[in-house]
């Protein structure tokens, strides 16, 4: 969502007076995310935007394609050559700006980029110097030091076998891994260095997406009324 307003803004604030056409390389674009951006932008701003979609899946699997003006297939992006893959797309179609998705692509195609910088590439994802976005554990203990509340985190030490915690991987995305398990049943996994272990917290769930843009804070809160493995498929 970072990169999703990021690149509204900069759209209207930088390129709302040039009719050169930007082309704009997607990230995981077989992503919900990627998909509302494409329609929207090829709906509304078809004349501006060339859009090259990028995904680990092939074509037919990924229903952005239909606003897609042309698609390239990727390694996944653990793969050692994934990052001169996606810097050669960058080359080879003379990408203007690159929308990274999960949290990785944000930091391995961030803002800071030096080999994206010498491409005349500008990307919407973060900075490499927010250090408290790389994992979990660090950004609770940033937003507790702001007062933000958070879900309270347990030591393996300190939990009780029969009671029930919220266990999630440190460096995960899209809910992949996270459940709810019992102490003992946490005690019984062979590793748990890259598990979080929080407090269950009680229903109804909201979202609550926040963008600092220029000193304003804007925000969109919504209840999540269902899910299917932890991703929101309806909402109020």
């Amino acid at each position: 969502m970072y990169s999703y307003f990021k690149l509204y803004c900069l759209y209207f604030e930088l390129f709302i007076w040039s009719r050169s056409m930007i082309r704009l390389l997607l990230l995981s674009c077989g992503t919900n995310a990627c998909f509302h951006i494409a329609k929207i932008l090829k709906r509304n701003f078809a004349e501006d935007f060339y859009l090259v979609g990028c995904d680990i899946n092939k074509p037919h699997l990924v229903p952005t394609i239909e606003f897609l003006d042309d698609f390239v297939q990727s390694p996944f992006s653990s793969d050692s050559g994934y990052s001169s893959f996606i810097l050669n797309i960058c080359k080879t179609k003379q990408i203007d700006w690159l929308l990274p998705i999960f949290d990785g692509d944000q930091f391995l195609f961030g803002s800071d980029n030096e080999e994206l910088n010498e491409l005349s590439v500008k990307s919407t994802g973060t900075s490499s110097k927010l250090e408290f976005y790389k994992d979990k554990v660090l950004t609770n203990r940033f937003l507790d030091s702001i007062e933000i509340p958070v879900p309270k985190i347990y030591s393996i030490e300190k939990i009780e076998d029969e009671k029930f915690y919220f266990v999630k991987p440190v460096h995960g995305f899209g809910s992949i891994g996270a459940r709810k398990m019992s102490g003992a049943e946490i005690k019984s996994l062979t590793d748990t260095s890259d598990l979080i272990i929080q407090e269950i917290l009680s229903e109804p769930e909201f979202t609550l997406e926040c963008f600092n843009y220029k000193g304003k804070i804007y925000s969109v809160c919504r209840e999540r009324i269902a899910s299917k493995s932890g991703v929101c498929t309806k909402t109020r």
